[in-house]
């Protein structure tokens, strides 16, 4: 099975069971999103570069320390992820880059997850 379709639980399982690596699973996952993306425009925003530098700086911390370390997730536009475009899928807000980050987005960080980018919504949610 490709790793890009495996859920979280059971990512995290193969993960342990080194099945695959941390690097093959984001790999799989943003071969998807470029194969995919361009034809259903699920994304506003893929953060293919920042996601592999978090895979590195996430290094070899366990998962006992991080309960989703190395797991690629895809986060909603409507969300505040600082450094990354954040537009609500509103040309009023189509250049706002967050000088910070949601508490949801911070608590998914500091437990290991990884960010793909950022899926559309209709515009702020409504």
């Amino acid at each position: 099975m490709e790793p890009f379709k495996l859920g979280i639980k059971s990512a995290i399982k193969a993960l342990k069971r080194k099945e695959f690596s941390p690097g093959e699973l984001l790999d799989s996952v943003l071969s998807r999103i470029s194969s995919v993306d361009p034809k259903i425009h699920a994304y506003i925003t893929v953060t293919d570069e920042k996601a592999r530098e978090r895979l590195e700086s996430l290094g070899k911390l366990s998962s006992e320390e991080l309960p989703l370390s190395s797991i690629p997730l895809a986060i909603k536009d409507n969300l505040c992820t600082q450094g990354i475009r954040t537009t609500c899928a509103s040309r009023i807000l189509e250049n706002f880059i967050p000088p910070y980050e949601s508490t949801v987005t911070g608590k998914l960080l500091n437990a290991g997850a990884i960010f793909t980018g950022k899926t559309n919504l209709d515009e702020f949610a409504m």
